[in-house]
């Protein structure tokens, strides 16, 4: 991530721009930036949940809801940028997410496969500078067993919002709309 060639965003207050919304970053942000540009691209500040499913996998349904919940909280849909100096963060008007499916259900034993999935899908950096920072995958394990992995980075997520993004997907699985 060149963190100094950034265009400068256009404007001089924070407003809106042709990104998406505009915010001050925090101080916890603004750290984890820092130790970014200090180490490079790192996966030490992801975060993730992996939510398993059992029973059939609508994934048309599934892919909804996550997109659903990427419109719904802003955090979702927000990278960072420097502007004039300083670090702020632009909450994209509209993302998409793609949703890959890894299957591992030909395999005599899927599990072994599936964790080296997930433990590179983890272990993959974000780029703070283009987001996004959140990415979903499901990982087919056999018939009518799947995981839904989910993984952010902190400086969109803590400990105290998991359960939000938790919540949402196991309103898929439950059938119910929040």
């Amino acid at each position: 991530m060149d963190f100094q060639s950034q265009d400068p965003l256009p404007g001089s207050a924070l407003s809106k721009v042709g990104l998406g919304e505009v915010y001050h970053a925090s101080l916890a942000q603004r750290r984890l930036w820092f130790l970014e540009l200090l180490q490079g691209p790192t996966a030490a500040y992801n975060v993730d949940v992996g939510l398993w499913l059992y029973g059939p996998l609508d994934l048309a349904a599934l892919h909804r809801s996550l997109q659903e919940m990427v419109n719904r909280h802003e955090t979702l849909r927000t990278f960072f940028r420097l502007h004039e100096g300083e670090l702020i963060q632009v909450v994209a008007h509209n993302l998409t997410i793609p949703l890959p499916v890894a299957d591992f259900s030909s395999l005599e034993d899927p599990y072994p496969s599936a964790y080296e999935y997930a433990k590179k899908e983890v272990g993959t950096p974000f780029d703070l500078g283009t987001g996004p920072l959140f990415r979903a995958s499901v990982i087919h394990i056999k018939d009518q067993e799947n995981v839904v992995l989910c993984t952010m980075h902190h400086a969109i997520t803590d400990a105290w919002s998991m359960p939000v993004s938790y919540t949402h997907l196991r309103a898929h699985e439950t059938g119910r709309h929040l």
